[in-house]
């Protein structure tokens, strides 16, 4: 699935890296109803490439449901990720 992180730079640049992270995390405990979503390593490398005033305006991710009610977010192609 392909997240759309376009709504970060709506805020200030050097807010923009966080709010992608937020972004990503709301939407993903609206779509599967999880309290506790957890993003990988190398996802949250990449949403931190370009630094703090530009991140990627969408992801493409794989979400793995893991205990009751915990999920965890992986970038699409990243090694132990079921596509």
């Amino acid at each position: 699935m392909t997240i759309n992180l376009r709504g970060a730079y709506a805020t200030k640049r050097l807010r923009r890296g966080k709010r992608a992270v937020n972004i990503l995390r709301e939407r993903v405990k609206r779509l599967t109803g999880a309290e506790v979503v957890k993003v990988s390593e190398e996802l949250n490398k990449y949403l931190w490439t370009r630094g703090v005033e530009s991140p990627p305006k969408r992801v493409a991710i794989v979400v793995e449901r893991g205990e009751e009610d915990e999920v965890t977010v992986r970038l699409k192609g990243e090694e132990g990720s079921s596509e």
